[in-house]
């Protein structure tokens, strides 16, 4: 895999992360509604900007945050590995405390990199399991 393409994937990643974790901090600290139209816009437009075009209901139909945010703890330094599954799909794994580690499952798009999934294991188990973007 070369360095670029290393770069994109996790910068996809670290750029989601931060974005996330920026907006989950606006949400504590506004103490605003769900129900506030600029605070669903911005969340919708990170969604867009970092993550592929498909209807996630579970994340469409209802928005939460997480206090501390969700993503953190996530920097460079937590990023323990990266595979190519195919050309345009890859692993980000990252170990972001000792019992939670996540696989962003990243594909190439024709605009670049977008984060399809997210799974996450608990220490010791081996299985990845489905989780929800922002959960």
């Amino acid at each position: 895999m070369s360095n670029e393409i290393l770069e994109d994937l996790v910068g996809t990643v670290l750029a989601f992360a931060k974005a996330y974790s920026d907006w989950e901090r606006g949400m504590a600290e506004s103490g605003r509604s769900f129900n506030n139209p600029q605070l669903r816009e911005e969340h919708a437009r990170i969604l867009a900007t970092f993550c592929t075009l498909k209807r996630r209901a579970y994340i469409d139909g209802g928005v939460t945050f997480a206090t501390p945010p969700t993503y953190s703890e996530l920097d460079a330094e937590k990023i323990d590995a990266v595979h190519m599954v195919t050309k345009s799909k890859a692993h980000v794994d990252t170990k972001v405390l000792k019992f939670l580690e996540y696989r962003f499952v990243v594909l190439k798009k024709r605009d670049g990199w977008r984060i399809d999934s997210l799974k996450c294991r608990m220490p010791p188990s081996t299985e990845w399991n489905n989780t929800l973007i922002g959960m």
